[in-house]
């Protein structure tokens, strides 16, 4: 039953964050397109990128096969919340954060949110089983 909860908690990420993904990879070209030099350009590209990652973690999270691969789970997760975080700081700003911490408009916050609350909660049972793992 537990595991059961654990694959619906993950799917409820998952249905917003496949949203999100599409909306990267139709942005994603046209970034790579006019990508420059400038930092804020290059720190949206790589969001995107960790963005990717944090849903393959996400994915990865779901498949019995990898129950045990608790180092390469927990580093995608990782990099698709330095990824949500990094787009949302450079896209939005103060404004953003203000929009977040808010919960304004629900619908769409928890479009936004919820994935990063899932990747978040998964990541830290990941990181608590390497913890455990490698304390004995």
């Amino acid at each position: 039953m537990r595991t059961y909860l654990k694959k619906l908690f993950i799917l409820s990420g998952l249905l917003p964050a496949t949203f999100l993904l599409g909306l990267t990879f139709l942005f994603l070209p046209n970034q790579i397109k006019n990508l420059s030099l400038e930092l804020d350009e290059i720190f949206v590209f790589l969001s995107m990128i960790f963005g990717i990652c944090g849903y393959i973690g996400l994915l990865l999270s779901l498949l019995s096969k990898l129950e045990y691969k608790y180092l390469l789970k927990f580093t995608l997760l990782v990099l698709g919340v330095v990824g949500s975080v990094m787009f949302t700081t450079i896209a939005g700003g103060k404004r953003a954060w203000t929009w977040v911490l808010n919960i304004e408009e629900f619908d769409e916050w928890i479009i936004w949110v919820w994935p990063l609350i899932v990747s978040i909660v998964i990541m830290s049972l990941n990181g608590q089983k390497l913890f455990n793992k490698n304390e004995g």
